[in-house]
C-alpha cells in the first residue's frame, strides 16, 4: 500500500495531503493508554538517525530501513515512519490546533494525549486503522520552525508489534541543533533554470520549490505558485495507476479541493513511463490549475505536484519541461 501524509496544521500547500490522509485512516472508540507523557532521552551509541531528520531512535535489528517511504519495517503490515519538515506553526507547536484539525476531519482516535520530547510540546494518538485489521498510532511534535511526524502500523492481534512500536517511539531523541543536509533523500537531479525556481523547504523525502525561495510563502493562503518532487518506492503501472486517480477524490473529500478532470493518462516522459493529471481545479471560489505526476524508475518512483495560481499556460509548460528533466538516480 502506497501512502503519503499531510501537516494540515501548517497550512502547506505542496504537502497538501500529508496531514489529512493520515488522519483518514482512523476510526475510534474509547481505549485505556500506558504511553508516558514526557520522553526526555539523551541520544546513546544504541541511537539509530533517521535520515531526512533530526530523529534519533534504538531500532532492532529485524527492522530494515526502506529509504523511499523513510520507515523502518519489520514487515509490510509492522513498521514506523518519520516525516520531517522545517516549516513549523511560528509560534511553537499548537496541541490545541492539531486536535481542532483531527476533529474538523472526523477522525476518531481512540487514545489522543498530550506529551512532551526533549522539552518539545506534542501529542501521541491511537486507534483502529479504516483499513480492516489494523491499528494506527501517531506521534506530533515542534517548535516553531519545524515539526515532526512518527506513524506506526500494526495488525490488531499483533499484541508483540505494538509493545515493540511503542519501545521504539519511547526512544526518541531529537537534536534541534544538529546541521543535516536538506535533500539528504532526494534521489534525483532536477533543472531548475527551467522555471527559475528556488528551493524552500523539506519534508523528509518530499522537496518543494518556489519561486521566491522563502518559507514564509509556502502556505495555503499564498498566491506563489509552487511544485513538490517526492521519492516514492519502486511501483507497478496498476499500483502507479491506482495512487494517482485516487488523489482527487481525497483532493476533493479531505480538502474541498475539486478536479474538472479526474482521469490519469498514460505518457513517455523522457526515459519513464509515466501517469499524469493535469486538471483545473476550484477551491472555495479559488481557482487554478494543478499537474500530478508519476514517473516510473527501474527501482524506485517520483512523484511530482505542480500548483498554478494566477498565472498563464507557459507555467504548465515549463513544469512539464521540469518533469522531462527529472533523472531519478536508481
Amino acid at each position: 500500500r502506497i501512502s503519503i501524509y499531510k501537516f494540515e496544521i501548517m497550512k502547506n500547500r505542496p504537502l497538501l495531503l500529508l496531514f489529512a490522509l493520515l488522519l483518514s485512516v482512523f476510526n475510534g472508540c474509547a481505549q485505556q493508554n500506558s504511553f508516558p507523557t514526557t520522553l526526555n532521552n539523551s541520544k546513546s551509541e544504541s541511537h539509530i538517525r533517521i535520515l531526512g531528520t533530526k530523529t534519533f531512535f534504538i531500532v532492532p535489528s529485524e527492522y530494515k530501513y526502506v529509504k523511499e517511504l523513510a520507515r523502518y519495517q519489520k514487515s509490510n503490515s509492522l513498521y514506523f515512519q518519520v516525516i520531517s519538515t522545517d516549516v513549523g506553526q511560528g509560534n511553537g507547536f499548537d496541541a490545541d490546533k492539531v486536535k481542532q484539525s483531527i476533529s474538523e476531519k472526523g477522525a476518531k482516535v481512540g487514545i489522543l494525549q498530550d506529551i512532551t520530547v526533549n522539552g518539545y510540546s506534542g501529542i501521541y494518538g491511537e486507534g483502529p486503522s479504516k483499513y480492516a485489521g489494523e491499528t494506527k498510532m501517531m506521534m506530533f511534535f515542534g517548535g516553531e520552525d519545524f515539526i515532526v511526524m512518527i506513524a506506526g502500523v500494526f495488525k490488531n492481534n499483533d499484541v508483540e508489534g505494538k509493545k515493540e512500536l511503542q519501545e521504539i517511539l519511547k526512544s526518541i531523541h531529537f537534536d534541534e541543533q544538529m546541521d543535516i543536509d536538506p535533500m539528504e533523500l532526494a534521489d534525483f537531479e532536477v533543472d531548475l533554470s527551467l522555471t527559475e525556481f528556488q528551493y524552500t523547504m523539506t519534508a523528509s523525502n518530499m522537496f518543494v520549490f518556489t519561486k521566491s525561495g522563502k518559507k514564509s510563502n509556502v502556505s495555503k493562503d499564498s498566491k506563489e505558485s509552487t511544485f513538490s518532487i517526492a521519492m516514492m518506492p519502486k511501483m507497478s503501472f496498476f499500483d502507479a495507476e491506482k495512487f494517482i486517480n485516487d488523489l482527487p477524490w481525497r483532493y476533493g473529500a479531505l480538502e474541498g479541493i475539486f478536479f474538472k478532470n479526474e482521469k490519469s493518462q498514460t505518457i513517455k516522459i523522457g526515459n519513464y513511463e509515466a501517469l499524469y493529471i493535469e486538471s483545473e481545479f476550484d477551491s472555495s471560489g479559488e481557482k487554478g490549475t494543478i499537474y500530478l505526476v508519476v514517473l516510473l524508475g527501474q527501482k524506485k518512483s517520483i512523484f511530482f505536484s505542480a500548483v498554478v495560481l494566477n498565472e498563464s499556460e507557459e507555467l504548465i509548460n515549463k513544469y512539464k519541461e521540469t518533469v522531462a528533466s527529472i533523472i531519478i538516480q536508481e
